[in-house]
């Protein structure tokens, strides 16, 4: 019996290390940086983090174009989580507390829980954000799930709507 679990111990070890090399493994430095670290794939758009000489950058690669990615008047940025072209990640503020950010491609948008001391925006997935903030009482987990479009535009359509029924019922005094 102790023949055959030993045997059995070194079939899966043989195995287990064959699987682990049969994979291919590929090397990515963003050109010029002294460290290059990736955080999240999608579509074939590979997105992270690398330092060099004037500090910490965001990066997108998408095979052949590398985009860097520092958010406006930020002294760092670390883009964490891609999906489609909304890019999520966390700059420090001006106290040194993290905040997160949400990159369209175009716009910047700060995210931050409402009063808190500090954001750390973690991922995406479709339109929800996801990371941790941090309060007086400790560190706790979030989810943030970003209106759509069509949402924002119906409640500014439904306020435009309010605004000229109050003005029709309101008495004109001359």
């Amino acid at each position: 019996m102790r023949k055959k679990y030993l045997i059995l111990v070194l079939v899966v070890l043989l195995f287990s290390t064959a699987y682990a090399e049969a994979g291919t493994w590929t090397t990515l430095d963003v050109p010029g940086a002294s460290n290059t670290g990736v955080y999240d794939i999608d579509s074939g758009n590979i997105l992270g983090t690398y330092d060099d000489y004037d500090g910490v950058h965001g990066f997108l690669y998408d095979g052949t174009t590398w985009t860097t990615l520092d958010m406006p008047g930020a002294s760092a940025t670390w883009a964490l989580g891609i999906d489609g072209s909304n890019i999520v990640g966390v700059y420090p503020g001006t106290s040194g507390f993290s905040h997160g950010f949400l990159y369209d491609g175009t716009t910047w948008t700060t995210i931050d829980m409402p009063g808190v001391i500090e954001t750390a925006i973690r991922g995406i997935e479709g339109n929800d954000i996801f990371g941790q903030y941090r309060d007086s009482f400790g560190t706790h987990g979030f989810i943030y799930t970003i209106p759509e479009p069509a949402t924002l535009l119906l409640l500014g359509l439904g306020g435009i709507f309010l605004r000229k029924r109050h003005r029709i019922k309101t008495p004109r005094f001359e």
